[in-house]
């Protein structure tokens, strides 16, 4: 008997179309649960102007991307993103490589500046029944064949992409790109440890990539995934995480 995939990898996408059975749906609750307490506790301390001694930072030269034929081929296919999903793209690697080195993590670069660029594919180019994070895993997976990538590189990438938006992450099952692809866009999209970033490196970051209309955007998109994809994971944060209303509020603005 062949094995079940594994929960958020693309094989498990490909096989459920990224629709939670009501065991998976109990198993990632605690998570959203813990997630919130996590970035109820995060946003107070934010707004008490308590921040930790030890702050992510962003320097001119961490806005310039890996440069290589794999990004090239990359971002020739984010070429389908709108403007406001392109910068929160970069938005979220910039944040998410800041935050990895303050953890002290070490995701592979090139592998997590092709997950972020192309997370969000599926969301400018939705498919009914499909969890968008799918179109993004195999844009991922067709940009490393073109840019002669080995197939373990390539397919990091691509779980990270499907396993983003997924509650409950861990570096030791999950590994670092996926972790901090997810941090990186839970900065951008909810303020979600926005308090542990430099505030110097973050108006930087919103300079060079503004967040001008992105919420509004994201929003839209989002409630459109979730209707194609009932049951998704995406619906699972947007009802029990309440992801839209924390975007709406996020002090990033936009």
């Amino acid at each position: 008997m062949a094995s079940q995939p594994r929960l958020g990898t693309v094989d498990w996408v490909r096989a459920t179309g990224g629709v939670l059975s009501p065991a998976e749906r109990l198993r990632l609750l605690p998570h959203v649960a813990r997630s919130q307490v996590q970035f109820t506790i995060g946003r107070a301390r934010l707004l008490a102007g308590r921040r930790p001694e030890r702050l992510a930072r962003i320097e001119p030269a961490d806005l310039v991307p890996p440069r290589s034929a794999w990004t090239a081929e990359a971002e020739e296919r984010a070429g389908v993103l709108n403007a406001a999903l392109w910068l929160h793209s970069l938005r979220a690697w910039q944040l998410g490589t800041a935050l990895a080195k303050l953890d002290g993590a070490t995701p592979d670069p090139e592998v997590l500046y092709v997950a972020a660029a192309l997370h969000d594919v599926g969301l400018a180019v939705p498919t009914e029944g499909t969890c968008f994070t799918l179109a993004g895993a195999e844009a991922v997976l067709a940009s490393g064949m073109a840019g002669r990538v080995s197939d373990a590189r390539a397919e990091t990438a691509a779980n990270a992409v499907t396993l983003h938006v997924q509650p409950g992450l861990r570096l030791d099952r999950h590994g670092p790109e996926a972790v901090y692809l997810q941090a990186g866009t839970m900065v951008d999209v909810a303020g979600d440890r926005l308090g542990d970033l430099d505030p110097d490196g973050v108006r930087l970051v919103l300079a060079a990539h503004p967040r001008t209309g992105f919420t509004g955007d994201l929003v839209h998109r989002w409630r459109h995934e979730c209707a194609l994809v009932p049951g998704g994971r995406a619906e699972l944060v947007r009802r029990a995480g309440a992801l839209l209303l924390a975007a709406r509020l996020n002090p990033l603005g936009g």
